[in-house]
């Protein structure tokens, strides 16, 4: 006959030490070591989630680094793809809005008054080209009607004068030419600035836009507790999130996981595939049958995983999921439940309860059999109640689980 550990540890056949002459004497109780599967029986707590959801972001609303929430849509909503579920306060953004137009407004005027200089620098300069070029006109023509008039040293004086002038000229033409890449680049530097702060403008201007936050798909609308703004709650009016954080969502309430967390000893007794029973806070007396789909390879504290700082915290655990093999109408994410769950450790071995296992001061274990006599006992692997044995005992055989 096959036994499991449940059923050995549930409706073993004990048999009680009749033989006692000694009325006061408690009683021996043993149980017969049967061959079967060692499993593993745990109980745990867990929260129910949708296995697939669409998740809801804080948008990035213009440079802004935090919002606060304006408006949400209680949990358990029916929306439509494209309703209207949060708003983020406008106040903020729309002061914001009004500077920086105040800005652009500003930097719109310091250009026209950069252009304004420039344009009293160019005339400035323009006049000195021309008053350059009249005064090599009259240096030329003074050279020309002096010719057969004025001595050779005049003459020659004036012939310096067109030289000087004509010098006077070219660098005056230098100068314009100069002013022209300057008015260039003057005027490109204050049309950059006024391009930062109009980008700035428009990009409040679409930060407005997305202070309302749309359904992406059609469902039941879920808050989560997440991390906003750096601490684990829910989304409400007056609550400080900011851009990227999951602040809602919209389950598909088809199929449910449950997730739980155990003990690093314990994880490695669970694998994937292994059956469980849920059953829901909200209808405790139903038993939804699950099933291990997945078993994290790296254990987190508590206080790693909600960001919380409890000296027990610290206790590393192992993340188990389970999807349930139902999902009723009266189930919603975020609901509790209790998971039993069944794990097979070992198949068709000798199975002997923990309670019926001593040991010595040299650590070698011992069993008391059914007629007092101790034998030693090699032990394999081990649930918290029973374990596998190896060496020291046959099917069939009675040891003691007190000693009398």
């Amino acid at each position: 006959m096959k036994h499991t550990i449940s059923a050995i540890a549930w409706s073993a056949v004990l048999t009680l030490s009749l033989g006692c002459t000694d009325e006061n004497a408690a009683p021996v109780v043993s149980v017969e070591v049967v061959r079967g599967d060692l499993v593993y029986d745990g109980e745990y707590h867990a929260e129910l989630k949708a296995k697939e959801s669409v998740a809801v972001h804080v948008p990035k609303v213009g440079d802004a680094w935090q919002l606060t929430v304006d408006s949400v849509l209680p949990d358990g909503s029916h929306v439509g793809e494209g309703d209207v579920i949060l708003t983020f306060v406008r106040e903020t953004l729309e002061l914001d809005l009004r500077d920086e137009s105040d800005r652009f407004e500003v930097a719109i005027a310091e250009r026209r008054k950069v252009e304004q200089s420039l344009a009293r620098e160019r005339v400035e300069l323009q006049l000195e080209l021309d008053r350059r070029k009249l005064a090599l006109q009259r240096a030329k023509l003074a050279v020309v009607e002096g010719v057969n008039f004025i001595s050779e040293v005049e003459l020659n004086r004036a012939k310096l004068d067109v030289d000087k002038a004509e010098l006077d000229l070219q660098l005056a033409h230098d100068a314009l030419k100069a002013f022209n890449k300057k008015r260039a680049t003057a005027l490109r530097v204050e049309d950059l600035k006024a391009d930062a702060v109009q980008r700035a403008v428009d990009l409040k201007k679409e930060g407005l836009e997305s202070v309302e936050v749309v359904a992406p798909v059609s469902g039941v609308l879920y808050a989560p507790y997440t991390r906003l703004n750096w601490q684990r709650t829910k989304v409400e009016p007056g609550v400080v999130a900011r851009p990227g954080d999951k602040i809602l969502e919209i389950p598909d309430l088809k199929t449910y996981i449950a997730e739980i967390y155990v003990r690093p000893r314990d994880a490695t007794l669970i694998n994937e595939g292994d059956t469980a029973r849920v059953f829901p806070t909200i209808m405790p007396q139903r038993a939804i049958t699950a099933k291990v789909i997945k078993k994290d390879d790296f254990a987190t504290t508590r206080n790693e995983r909600l960001g919380s700082g409890d000296p027990a915290g610290n206790l590393k655990e192992h993340a188990i999921t389970l999807e349930l093999d139902e999902a009723p109408s009266e189930l919603r994410p975020g609901n509790t439940a209790r998971v039993e769950l069944a794990s097979v450790v070992a198949t068709d071995v000798l199975v002997v309860p923990l309670i019926a296992v001593r040991q010595r001061s040299d650590e070698s274990l011992y069993i008391t059999m059914e007629d007092g006599s101790e034998r030693a006992v090699k032990l394999g692997r081990a649930t918290l109640t029973h374990a596998e044995v190896l060496e020291g005992l046959k099917s069939g055989e009675l040891v003691q689980l007190t000693a009398g």
